[in-house]
């Protein structure tokens, strides 16, 4: 039989840390909980007990701890009583209402900060004790599973970074090393421009759709989300209409962000945030490609960035970043094993969508009463 309380009947707050954020060390031996989704380390253990440990300015951040560890003092540190609420349970239930303890339970004008009794009033379904460390079993599960496939992408990404590296970083005298190099517009059939500098709005029916920086999500284009602009400003820039194949690579903010234009694109455009590279042969485009994305290209392109608040890639230092030729063999050798290993990573990414989907599904049914689980 499930009960539903106030959550304030069932935690109490453990004392306030002393400690500041500096107080975090690399090496650590303590797990050290800061307003951050991330946890580092540090060297006390001000706190022994099994607890959950809440941001209090800035985001809604929520950690559980059963070992030694140590917060900083803009942190909340919350116990609960354990005849009645399991600790587990209840740091899934102020995980899975972390949107609307964002929204409605921090509050402010510059920098919101948490309000307390808003967590104190959250009603929360109480099932049984066993059942509710039955459900925090099932959920700490999938999140190891979720770990577990994020570390694997990790690990693939690394090795793209290692290859790449290798690839175009070689000496002179090895196999792999450039035949030539040539700068990038020279590679390009069109001259590389960017896009739509002040967008007009337009229906769906009646524009044409524009790509922005937004809009990109790990190299594919979310074509559900797209903005319209009217076909008389899409006219002005024909110069970046978009054709199957393009490559986009964006100019300003977050630099350096890859896309290719799907067929359902073609004839689309593009905000000034990306600069449109077209070339005559799949194979150059292919292999521009995986040269654009690698760790050595990112890095030239972070170098001739410029600007302090908002940095920004200029045409001319992208027209003329230099790329390292091979032979047409060793190209298409290239593009192989990066695009096998980017077929790894998205497969690795929908991997993990798939089990963030069911976590969210078990969260909302399991923490809300709506399902239960036989113990």
């Amino acid at each position: 039989m499930s009960e539903e309380l106030k959550l304030g009947e069932l935690i109490h707050e453990l004392p306030k840390s002393k400690r500041m954020a500096k107080d975090a060390r690399d090496n650590g031996k303590y797990p050290f909980f800061v307003c951050s989704g991330t946890a580092k380390r540090s060297d006390y253990d001000d706190y022994t007990e099994e607890a959950i440990v809440l941001s209090t300015g800035g985001s809604a951040y929520a950690h559980y701890c059963n070992t030694k560890f140590s917060a900083s003092g803009d942190t909340w540190v919350l116990a609960t009583e354990k005849s009645k609420l399991d600790t587990r349970f209840a740091y899934y239930f102020l995980e899975h209402k972390k949107k609307s303890i964002q929204e409605e339970g921090f509050q402010g004008s510059g920098l919101k900060h948490l309000r307390k009794d808003f967590i104190r009033e959250m009603d929360i379904v109480l099932p049984p004790l066993p059942e509710q460390k039955k459900i925090a079993e099932i959920l700490s599960g999938i999140d190891k599973s979720i770990r577990s496939l994020r570390l694997k992408k990790e690990k693939v990404k690394f090795a793209k970074c290692a290859t790449s590296l290798h690839i175009f970083n070689s000496p002179k005298d090895s196999e792999q090393a450039a035949t030539q190099v040539s700068d990038l517009q020279s590679l390009a059939s069109i001259p590389i421009s960017y896009g739509v500098l002040v967008p007009d709005n337009a229906t769906r029916d009646e524009g044409v759709p524009m790509i922005k920086i937004q809009d990109i999500n790990q190299g594919n284009i979310q074509a559900d989300k797209l903005s319209y602009i009217s076909r008389t400003l899409h006219d002005k820039y024909a110069k970046t209409e978009l054709k199957t194949g393009d490559l986009l690579i964006s100019l300003i903010g977050s630099i350096g962000i890859m896309a290719r234009v799907p067929d359902a694109l073609q004839g689309g455009n593009v905000s000034r945030q990306f600069a449109v590279i077209r070339t005559s042969s799949p194979g150059i485009s292919d292999y521009l490609h995986c040269f654009l994305d690698s760790a050595v290209a990112q890095d030239k392109i972070s170098f001739l960035s410029q600007g302090n608040a908002q940095k920004a890639l200029n045409l001319d230092s992208l027209r003329g970043l230099e790329v390292p030729l091979k032979s047409n063999a060793e190209m298409d050798r290239v593009v192989r094993i990066c695009q096998a290993l980017d077929l790894t990573i998205e497969s690795i990414s929908k991997q993990i969508d798939k089990a963030e989907k069911i976590r969210t599904s078990f969260a909302s049914d399991l923490l809300s009463g709506r399902k239960r689980v036989s113990v």
